[in-house]
């Protein structure tokens, strides 16, 4: 048993360091899949009028050209982080920025057409 529990976790801890991808756009799945962490923040990279027509309730707005800029020290660095955009493709632009500024454990969960199971406010 204790043989079964420690080759879970170390599958876990290695899928977990390799994973930078969300292959289906479930933020539940983001969580399971980063048990090392207990909080996950969503940051939205989209302009101000996208924002204002819905987003992900509880995440953070940092428009891509802020993160471009160098200004994203509203994204915690210590926890798992969700970025988000109308398509995926500026996300996947923050993700790399923020990857070269020292963030490890950060996802491009894609679109917002895209991602299911998450709150939706204006």
């Amino acid at each position: 048993m204790k043989y079964l529990v420690a080759l879970l976790s170390l599958s876990l801890l290695f899928s977990c360091a390799s994973k930078t991808e969300n292959s289906n756009n479930n933020p539940q799945n983001m969580q399971s899949q980063n048990q090392t962490k207990n909080t996950l923040v969503y940051v939205d990279v989209r302009e101000d009028s996208e924002w204002d027509a819905g987003h992900i309730k509880g995440a953070i707005h940092v428009p891509l050209g802020e993160i471009q800029a160098g200004n994203f020290e509203k994204i915690p660095k210590n926890t798992n982080v969700a970025l988000y955009c109308r398509s995926g493709r500026r996300a996947d632009i923050a993700l790399e920025i923020l990857k070269k500024a020292g963030y490890k454990n950060i996802q491009n969960l894609g679109g917002m057409r895209d991602i299911k199971n998450v709150e939706i406010v204006r």
